[in-house]
């Protein structure tokens, strides 16, 4: 019964025969037929059959049940309902604990509970978590009661976790211990398998041979293999064939049989593997040098495709921390070559404009654009990528302004959009893996330096890595619209990485962050969101608080955080910039969740945070900033998910340790850190780092920050010129101090009408430290003179 469609046919018939049997057998072959259905992708007619059938056992058969609950809830994650399979495993969870069940089929229960729920996890870009069910799972499989199917399993449990986080060595040294197991010699198939695709990887980076990945795709295929795996290994054969080009002829024969196999095993359903199957024909297309008519054919597949992907993610339930949907595989390769076929047919400039459009589609998904009212009717359009260059340039974009939009391909093709009010391109970037392998040693030279702080006296040690990753991401192109434009906004960093672009070289000049206002986006459509509420600059001076300053040290002796050593009087710079009356501060006791919750504070132009942060680790609101304990909150932990019930100002700075570190959801929007957290409670603009901070350099760089603010610069503009001066501070000047503060949200717009006469620019940030001794010194001046005058005018003494 290997063919799955008789297999499920006879398991249907089973059910009805079994009908007259009782429940018990019923059950069994249900059981077997949710397995066959789940096997061959219909999730959907399993869901439909499950949800209804599934009471029937309560009391009759309650062993078979909890394991028909158990199908329907690894349904809901292979249909992408995360929330209902999270809900669902908790409910049985609960129901297990009740039953009257031998602990033969508990076990096995637990088991495939925690397998589930692992996966969706991983499915879900909730790498800690993930981690945390497949460690419980490894511990329950060496018991007694488990099947080898089961260390099969976590095997492949492992192996999945290792591949999302980007360990593929690790996960074939895994997969090799499997292999090495005889009584696992049944699922063989299944590991090389895993082995090819992961090998098929390693030859793209150039880290195996040509030939290794094909020899270990054409072994599984030798092997007892289910449908699923089967398909695999012939959608990567065909893959292989297509990278070496020899025989593209042979790879469309086999594409065609593919197909039919998709259409034989799944009918309609099947969308991951339609995907696929539309992403290499068209890449085989474009390699044959097909007409524009077959390319326009391919073109339309990939549409569909794409919209039936859209209408999944639409279906999904909204999770606070995010969903991801970009993360990798066809999610991600689809909207990609949409955008390839679009430049190959449409030429540079409208095939920019269409790439924009199909990522306005792909990004009007985000977690954050939906809870923000992004599925409004004014955003329609938008989200269908009509006009969407035309809105980012009206909503977005100023005069001299320019933006980079990052689109990684899968296969090693990527692209940067680059626009501005008068122009758009699309410029060719090398292989993602280049850069992404260069920005992790980068990041951890970075932690290293910012442990160490003596290595900061032996010169910088960034350059080596620095310059592979801007020639990568900045390639000549991009470095010549960097040269005529006066501020950028980055697009799409967690697509590209987790770069720090501010420490990236320009050509000819400094780093990106001491030259121009840098600021960060999320999604074009979260900005165009962003946008539609935000006001225009008001005049400083109006009645009201400019800025709400709170910070919490660490004062009661268990705490686990070092006290944060301010002081009043370090806020003398900040009522110096905005005017004394203005500014408003809450410390120590007083520096709980309830200041945040006071209307002063949400009528306030600015609210910025110098307080330690905290991180429990959960997969859906894993970070906190720790507040002075209160009544309701005890511990003084704000979290994210209590963040997002406040009313905020328009800009939050927030001070504070890993406030941008988040789960990695790649493809999705913030929705898992603070920043996320923040826009959805009305900030528009955000100011935070994923990096450990140093309390004296953020001293300085904030009282540069906030005296740009209240002199009518935008954030960005204000971060820059705060950047300026720490690099030229004597013990902050090495970047791990001015390079790890990010801007996020609308960050080039200013807050502050700027006052009359000449002021400043944004090529002239830099300045406005000396600008500001030069003023303070003609004040003096004129200070003196009239201390003169009144002195000359006193009444003689006799």
């Amino acid at each position: 019964l290997q063919p799955l469609h008789l297999a499920g046919a006879v398991a249907e018939r089973a059910v009805e025969t079994a009908a007259v049997l009782g429940l018990s057998w019923r059950g069994f072959a249900e059981e077997a037929l949710a397995e066959m259905r789940l096997k061959s992708g219909r999730v959907q007619d399993n869901i439909d059959n499950l949800e209804w059938v599934t009471e029937d056992y309560r009391i009759a058969a309650p062993d078979r049940w909890l394991k028909l609950l158990t199908s329907l809830a690894d349904s809901y994650r292979h249909a992408g309902r995360a929330a209902e399979a999270f809900d669902l495993i908790e409910e049985t969870r609960l129901q297990l604990g009740r039953a009257q069940i031998s602990e033969a089929n508990r076990a096995m229960i637990t088991l495939r509970l925690i397998g589930i729920e692992g996966m969706a996890y991983l499915e879900l870009g909730v790498v800690d978590q993930a981690s945390r069910c497949f460690d419980t799972y490894a511990e329950l499989v060496q018991g007694p009661l488990a099947h080898p199917k089961h260390r099969a399993l976590d095997a492949i449990q492992r192996a999945s976790l290792l591949r999302a986080t980007s360990r593929n060595v690790e996960a074939c040294a895994v997969l090799d211990d499997a292999l090495s197991d005889a009584s696992l010699a049944e699922f063989h198939g299944g590991f090389l398998t895993t082995q090819g695709l992961i090998t098929m990887v390693f030859e793209k980076e150039g880290l195996q041979p040509p030939g290794a990945a094909r020899a270990k795709l054409l072994a599984a295929q030798a092997l007892p293999l289910g449908e699923r795996k089967s398909l695999l290994v012939q959608l990567g054969l065909a893959e292989l064939g297509l990278r070496r080009g020899t025989d593209l002829d042979a790879v469309a024969r086999q594409l065609d049989e593919t197909d039919a196999e998709i259409a034989r095993a799944f009918g309609d359903q099947g969308l991951d593997f339609r995907s696929r199957l539309a992403v290499l024909r068209a890449r085989l297309g474009v390699a044959r040098g097909e007409d524009d008519a077959q390319l326009e054919r391919h073109l339309a597949d990939l549409e569909q495709v794409f919209e039936e992907l859209l209408a999944e993610w639409d279906a999904a339930p909204r999770r606070a921390g995010g969903l991801g949907f970009l993360r990798y595989g066809a999610r991600q390769a689809v909207p990609w070559e949409i955008a390839a076929v679009n430049l190959r047919l449409r030429g540079p400039e409208a095939g920019a404009r269409a790439a924009i459009g199909v990522m306005m589609r792909a990004r009007s998904r985000g977690s954050v654009v939906r809870s923000l009212g992004g599925e409004a009717p004014e955003f329609a359009d938008l989200a269908l990528g009509l006009n969407a260059v035309r809105t980012v340039r009206e909503q977005l974009l100023r005069p001299g302004h320019g933006a980079l939009v990052y689109m990684p391909g899968d296969v090693g093709r990527s692209l940067v959009i680059a626009i501005d009010r008068e122009s758009i391109e699309a410029i060719a970037l090398p292989p993602p893996w280049i850069w992404r392998e260069q920005t992790k040693q980068l990041l951890q030279r970075l932690r290293l330096r910012l442990s160490l702080p003596a290595l900061a006296q032996q010169g910088s040690g960034y350059e080596d890595l620095t310059q592979v990753i801007s020639s990568a991401l900045l390639p000549p192109a991009v470095q010549e619209r960097l040269s005529h434009w006066t501020a950028v906004t980055i697009v799409g960093r967690d697509l590209a990485g987790e770069v720090p672009f501010e420490i990236l070289p320009l050509e000819g000049r400094g780093p990106l962050g001491l030259e121009l206002p840098v600021d960060y986006l999320p999604s074009l459509f979260l900005g165009c969101v962003l946008a539609e509420r935000a006001r225009a600059p008001e005049p400083r001076g109006e009645p009201g608080t400019h800025l709400t300053v709170l910070v919490a040290p660490a004062e009661s002796s268990d705490s686990p955080f070092a006290p944060i050593p301010w002081s009043d009087a370090q806020a003398t710079a900040w009522r110096a910039a905005y005017g004394p009356e203005f500014v408003r501060t809450y410390t120590g006791r007083e520096a709980t969740a309830a200041a945040l919750e006071r209307s002063e504070t949400a009528d306030s132009d600015i609210l910025h945070l110098l307080v330690h942060g905290d991180s429990e680790g959960t997969w859906e609101h894993p970070a906190a900033l720790v507040l002075a304990a209160s009544e309701e909150h005890p511990t003084g932990r704000l979290w994210a998910g209590d963040i997002v019930g406040l009313a905020l100002p328009e800009l939050v700075v927030l001070s504070v340790c890993g406030a941008a570190r988040g789960p990695e959801r790649i493809g999705d929007d913030l929705a898992g850190n603070l920043g996320g957290a923040l826009l959805r409670a009305g900030a528009n603009t955000a100011v935070l780092s994923s990096s450990d901070l140093e309390f004296g350099a953020t001293l300085v760089l904030m009282d540069e920050f906030h005296h740009s603010l209240a002199r009518g610069m935008s954030p960005a503009e204000s971060m820059l010129a705060g950047r300026r001066a720490l690099s030229q501070h004597a013990t902050y000047s090495d970047p791990v101090h001015w390079a790890v503060v990010h801007v996020t949200g609308l960050g080039q717009r200013p807050l502050f009408e700027a006052p009359p006469g000449p002021g400043p620019s944004a090529s002239g940030a830099g300045a406005s430290t000396g600008a500001r001794a030069a003023g303070l010194i003609g004040l003096a001046l004129v200070l003196g003179i009239l201390a003169l005058l009144l002195w000359s005018r006193r009444p003689l003494r006799a």
